[in-house]
C-alpha cells in the first residue's frame, strides 16, 4: 500500500511505514503521532494530542477538564478540575484560597489583605468580634460587656476614676468606702470606722432633708392661706383695710350717719326699723347694682345700706357682713 516507504522506515504488514500511516486517524502521521490513540472526532493538536491526552500545566488534570486553571503553578495541589488554592477565591473577597485566614467572607464585608474582615475578627479576644467591639483594647482575660469593654476602660459616673477602681461607679461625688461601711468616704464622718459614719451628737443628713421638705411644706401652706384670705375679702368689697372695727355707743353716729329726725334707739324690733328707715347714708357712699349704699367711716369701718334701710358691717375677721341691731 505504501510502495515508497524509506529504507530507514520499518515497513507494517501492508509495506507502510510508520511517515505513512495515521492508525487513529487524527491526520497526525504515526511517526509524528505523540497520542496514538486519539478518538475519533477529537480534534488533535500537531503532536497528534487531543484536549483529553494533554496536560498543558502538568497538575495531572488534562487540559479537557483543566478550563479554569490552565497554567496552575508548578508542584501545587489541585482540586480536580486542576485548580491550585492560589488560583481560587471561594468567598469572592479578593484574596486567593493560600493566602485567606478567613473563610466565607461575606460580600457585602470589607476583607484586609488576610481575607477577613471585622466582623469576623476579634483583635482583643474578648469574644466581641472587631466589628460591634467598643473597646478594641481590651486586657486579657477581663470580663467585658456587650459592646465589649471591660471594667478597667468604662468610666459610668464620669468622675475620671474608671469602674474597676470606683467603687461607688454610678455616684460622681465618691470614689472610696476605705472601711467598707457601704458610706462612700465623702459623706463618713468616719472613713476608717466600719461602726460608725455621722458625726458623734451630730444630726444625720436624712434628718436636715427632712426638716427642709417641713420648712418648705409650712411656708407653702401659709402663702395659700393667705391668698385665699385676701381673695374672699376682694369678693365681699372693693376696698380692703387693716384696722379693726371699733365699737360705738352709737353705730349711726359712728358710720357719720345723719338722722332725718331726732329717734331714741330702744330693744324693740319697732323702735329699730323706724330707726333704720330714718338713718341717711353719707354724702361719698356709692350704690352698688344691688341699689345698696357702701361707704367706709373714718375709723376704716366699711359699711352697708339695704334699701329697706336696713344696716350691716363688713367683719374682717370673720370675712362676712353682718347686721347691725
Amino acid at each position: 500500500l505504501c510502495p515508497y516507504t524509506s529504507t530507514l522506515d520499518t515497513a507494517d504488514s501492508t509495506g507502510c511505514g510508520a511517515a505513512q500511516r495515521d492508525t487513529d486517524g487524527d491526520d497526525v502521521m504515526d511517526a509524528d503521532d505523540l497520542c496514538p490513540m486519539t478518538q475519533p472526532g477529537f480534534n488533535a493538536d500537531a503532536n497528534g494530542c487531543d484536549p483529553t491526552q494533554r496536560d498543558g500545566d502538568g497538575d495531572g488534570v488534562n487540559d479537557a477538564m483543566d478550563t479554569n486553571c490552565p497554567n496552575s503553578p508548578a508542584g501545587s495541589t489541585v482540586d480536580g478540575f486542576g485548580c491550585a488554592p492560589s488560583e481560587l477565591d471561594d468567598d469572592s473577597d479578593g484574596v486567593t484560597n493560600d493566602l485567606d485566614q478567613c473563610d466565607n467572607t461575606m460580600t457585602i464585608w470589607s476583607a484586609n489583605p488576610d481575607g477577613c474582615a471585622p466582623e469576623q475578627l476579634d483583635g482583643d479576644s474578648d469574644q466581641i468580634a472587631d466589628a460591634t467591639d467598643q473597646c478594641p483594647n481590651t486586657p486579657a482575660g477581663e470580663s467585658v460587656n456587650t459592646v465589649g469593654c471591660g471594667l478597667s476602660q468604662l468610666d459610668s459616673d464620669n468622675d475620671g476614676v474608671t469602674d474597676d477602681l470606683d467603687a461607688f461607679p454610678l455616684d460622681p461625688t465618691e470614689i472610696a468606702d476605705s472601711d467598707g461601711d457601704g458610706v462612700g468616704d465623702a459623706a463618713d464622718f468616719y472613713p476608717r470606722d466600719a461602726s460608725r459614719s455621722v458625726a458623734e451628737g451630730g444630726l444625720s443628713m436624712p434628718f436636715w432633708v427632712v426638716l427642709v421638705i417641713v420648712i418648705l411644706v409650712a411656708i407653702g401652706s401659709t402663702a395659700l392661706f393667705m391668698m385665699r384670705r385676701n381673695g374672699r375679702q376682694e369678693e365681699g368689697y372693693d376696698g380692703q383695710f387693716s384696722s379693726e372695727p371699733a365699737p360705738a355707743e352709737d353705730i349711726y353716729a359712728m358710720a357719720g350717719i345723719e338722722a332725718a329726725t331726732e329717734t331714741t334707739i330702744t330693744e324693740t324690733e319697732t323702735d329699730v326699723q323706724a330707726q333704720h328707715s330714718n338713718a341717711m347714708a353719707p354724702s361719698h357712699a356709692t350704690i352698688n347694682e344691688h341699689g345698696q349704699k357702701t361707704w367706709a367711716d373714718e375709723a376704716g369701718n366699711t359699711w352697708c345700706q339695704n334699701p329697706d334701710g336696713s344696716m350691716m358691717r363688713f367683719d374682717s375677721e370673720s370675712g362676712a357682713w353682718v347686721p347691725h341691731q
